[in-house]
């Protein structure tokens, strides 16, 4: 048994709701507009919400006997205003389009471990929402998170592989985020996240595409230690932005010491074997980070190299935090020079 479209769209004086078993499936505008309904018990059988079947629902706080698995369409719940939480089922795969798209009082999502996709304006415009938990995501779309300006810390597993385009646009609380495995960070994916400060990316993240990070006037530090691409306007009015770190990892090292044996036999110094003692010295600063080498590829073949070595003085007057850098290691391979 269902409940057929549009059977109850926009009754205003609806405020409860108890489904009987019976009933398997919601269909799309159901209840659409029921802005007086506040309760809602779902049947023990139901399978499938349809298309903004609750959408517009202002009073809407309470859904109860949710199912461990069911289907949704798209705007379930979009403006649902009162709705401060949700219990997701825990079998489900995906948060489909624009589910809770401006639940402004929205303030906690639990999702389950088998949730791996959150689809394209899902919780786009939740100003209340303020914690993030979602272990197992591996995708997440454009304008998710769009204006969810409470939002302040996001706990995401290691499988994230994709965040698209605006999706955590004006978030403007949020101020870390470390993006472990992603692969992409799409355009103007963090645009206007005031508060960011600093942006942890992995050796995976490959194309930060156009203003990802347009606007992030209080980000002043950002790893990319492998990134193949970096579109227009990515990083403009990052007014604080200090450190941008690119560059060489360990597993580099066998190619900078054969790069630096050659640059020293060009400079016409005598022909020694320092082999070891170059792999231990970029193993040691690499690792404590007080050097940042910067590479040139062509063809996944490094064939120039530069870096700064950072060390520490005695602070001083005009240095009061004693840190000196200098650039060190410059160096192109000689079949590539003047090119």
């Amino acid at each position: 048994v269902r409940i057929p479209e549009c059977l109850f769209d926009y009754c205003k004086n609806l405020q409860k709701i108890y489904l009987p078993d019976t009933i398997r499936e919601i269909d799309d505008f159901a209840f659409r507009g029921c802005s007086n309904l506040k309760q809602i018990k779902l049947s023990n059988n139901i399978q499938y919400i349809g298309d903004y079947a609750f959408a517009g629902c202002s009073s809407l706080t309470d859904i109860t006997n949710i199912p461990d698995k069911m289907d949704f369409g798209q705007k379930v719940f979009a403006g649902c205003a009162s709705l401060t939480k949700f219990e997701f089922p825990q079998q489900n795969s995906i948060v489909p389009y624009g589910m809770f798209q401006f639940c402004k009082s929205l303030v906690e999502i639990q999702l389950g471990n088998k949730t791996d996709r959150i689809e394209d304006h899902a919780f786009d415009g939740c100003i209340n929402l303020k914690y993030v938990d979602f272990p197992s995501v591996t995708y997440i779309g454009s304008y998710a998170f769009r204006n969810c300006m409470s939002i302040n810390d996001i706990q995401l597993g290691n499988d994230l592989e994709n965040i698209s385009a605006h999706a955590f646009k004006g978030c403007k609380n949020l101020q870390s985020f470390n993006l472990s495995n992603v692969k992409t960070i799409g355009s103007c994916a963090f645009g206007k996240c005031v508060s960011l400060k600093v942006m942890k990316c992995g050796d995976n993240v490959e194309c930060v595409e156009d203003h990802a990070f347009d606007g992030c006037v209080s980000l002043h530090n950002i790893n990319l230690p492998n990134v193949c691409e970096i579109d227009a306007y990515a990083c403009r009015n990052c007014v604080s932005l200090g450190v941008v770190e690119f560059g060489a990892k360990v597993e580099d090292i066998d190619t900078l010491v054969s790069l630096r044996i050659k640059q020293l036999k060009d400079e016409g110094n005598d022909e020694k074997d320092i082999s070891e003692n170059l792999k231990k010295f970029y193993y040691k600063n690499l690792k404590n980070e007080s050097l940042i080498l910067y590479v040139g590829e062509d063809d996944n073949k490094i064939i120039a190299t530069g870096g700064i070595l950072i060390y520490n003085l005695v602070p001083y007057f005009e240095n009061e935090t004693g840190i000196i850098a200098n650039v060190v290691n410059m160096y192109t391979d000689i079949y590539y020079r003047r090119q």
